[in-house]
């Protein structure tokens, strides 16, 4: 599903924006980015051609999305989310990857989070209910959704329970960190 809602603010000095992303977005970064932290994804396609042709797929779901966060013009992390459609489950998934290392800590994971929940409620007015699973050695990803209001909660996804330590978060009323307040405008 290629929402339209964009958000646009400025971090750290840099110019950010957050919009769904189009095959056109895929670059090597992107893709060597994927390469790199495979451990944390279920999508293994890691060429060009195959991520353009899995935002594609994305866009024309009625079920999904796909967020970029392009700093200072370049896209340095995604946000999927899915569960979209009404008659679907009634929680929606997410997760975020930031694809360089360097970027990584920053403040750009709660960002992804938080402006991933707003984008897919804002259109449809909609209150959903969000959910995340995270690997147990995925800090900076379980700090992030944390700061955005994610509690743990080992049973949220129809008695399935997270193996191994991992985690199991949700959350209904997702929060802006307090770091983001004033330095978010929506378009």
């Amino acid at each position: 599903m290629n929402l339209s809602n964009k958000l646009f603010f400025l971090f750290k000095n840099d110019r950010c924006e957050i919009r769904s992303i189009t095959p056109d977005d895929v670059t090597s970064d992107y893709v060597n980015g994927l390469i790199d932290q495979h451990e944390y994804l279920l999508n293994r396609q890691t060429t060009i051609e195959s991520q353009k042709e899995y935002i594609k797929n994305i866009n024309d779901s009625d079920n999904d999305a796909i967020f970029g966060l392009f700093v200072n013009s370049e896209l340095i992390g995604t946000s999927g989310v899915q569960g979209l459609r009404i008659d679907s489950s009634g929680i929606v998934s997410i997760g975020i990857f930031i694809f360089k290392p360097e970027m990584r800590g920053k403040g750009y994971g709660k960002i992804l989070v938080w402006a991933s929940c707003y984008l897919t409620n804002k259109p449809q007015h909609y209150e959903r209910k969000f959910f995340a699973g995270v690997k147990k050695d995925n800090v900076a990803s379980w700090k992030a959704f944390m700061a955005c209001g994610f509690i743990s909660d080992p049973n949220c996804i129809f008695g399935a329970r997270p193996k191994d330590g991992d985690y199991f978060l949700t959350t209904s009323k997702p929060r802006l960190p307090a770091e983001f307040k004033d330095l978010v405008k929506v378009e």
